[in-house]
């Protein structure tokens, strides 16, 4: 494995006064390497969303409607149905996140989604369409409960767990009713009726992409494991099982709730290659403005920057 010190005092040796460090070169150097390794169509898709501040920069972080137009370009021309997707994703519109699965799902008979590091809300979403998850040392999915935007006063606007408008709504609800129809209380005065029904119904979206996929792509509709997909999907959405919508779930969790979850580290060279094509993307978001990356390993590549 080549290490981020590694790749980076590469990248300062090999720079040209012309035209500077090659961070897409070092980048797609490795992804072919890695295909050549596994004769597997490999993709690429990460953003910067650990080293960003601005709003603009970490809305374009999460997946977006214009990822999909993204893998397009970079599934076109490429041969074979088994393809390895190397995943880093804080998440973002879980319907986006649907549309490039039924896309890349509808081409690859068999895809393995490898987490070097972190796959969250729906990049968890993603992983749970896969035939297998392979999860670097210590990487992470996490929960999928959905999050609703929320209104602050006369011009904010606040992130929300959509299962905490649900039972905020409840418990005010229930207070309403202890205190009798003559009481002075304002309910509901932050979560009307209508954001309560669209918390509930994008919860019901999450569970119900989750086990669909699960059911068809993890256990290939074994007999007998609807079960299995509908019990995992109702866990990962659970925000009371942990208590953050950031919480990671590691390795150990993930396989005791039954999904097929395997070590990088188990086979030596794939961790070696995932490893440094991770580091190298890593670089060039720490360095440039680029704050998105759709590659395969024949070197089609969409990069999205910042707005300047």
């Amino acid at each position: 494995m080549s290490t981020m010190t590694q790749i980076w005092q590469e990248l300062e040796n090999s720079k040209s006064s012309d035209n500077g460090k090659d961070y897409n070169g070092f980048r797609q150097r490795y992804l072919k390497e890695f295909h050549r390794y596994t004769g597997r169509n490999v993709i690429l898709y990460g953003s910067s969303w650990l080293h960003e501040t601005s709003p603009a920069a970490i809305h374009m972080s999460q997946i977006t409607a214009a990822d999909f137009m993204s893998f397009k370009e970079c599934v076109a021309g490429l041969s074979g149905d088994e393809l390895d997707l190397i995943l880093h994703s804080p998440g973002g519109v879980a319907e986006y996140a649907e549309q490039i699965v039924e896309y890349l799902r509808g081409r690859f008979r068999n895809v393995r989604v490898i987490v070097p590091h972190m796959a969250m809300s729906a990049g968890t979403l993603i992983a749970c369409s896969a035939n297998r998850i392979v999860m670097g040392e210590q990487a992470a999915l996490g929960p999928i409960d959905p999050q609703m935007i929320v209104p602050v006063g006369s011009a904010g606007l606040r992130t929300v767990a959509a299962i905490d408008v649900v039972k905020q709504y409840e418990m005010e609800r229930d207070l309403v009713r202890q205190l009798g129809k003559n009481a002075r209380y304002d309910a509901f005065s932050q979560f009307g009726p209508d954001l309560v029904v669209r918390s509930e119904r994008a919860i019901e979206l999450s569970v119900c992409i989750a086990k669909a996929w699960l059911f068809k792509y993890m256990f290939d509709e074994e007999v007998g494991m609807k079960g299995r997909a509908s019990g995992i999907a109702n866990w990962l959405v659970r925000y009371n099982d942990f208590n953050s919508h950031h919480r990671c779930i590691f390795f150990d969790q993930l396989k005791s709730e039954g999904l097929m979850v395997e070590r990088l580290k188990d086979c030596p060279e794939t961790d070696k290659f995932v490893n440094s094509i991770f580091n190298a993307m890593n670089i060039m978001f720490m360095e440039t403005d680029a704050v998105k990356v759709v590659e395969n390993h024949g070197g089609q590549s969409v990069v999205s920057k910042a707005a300047s």
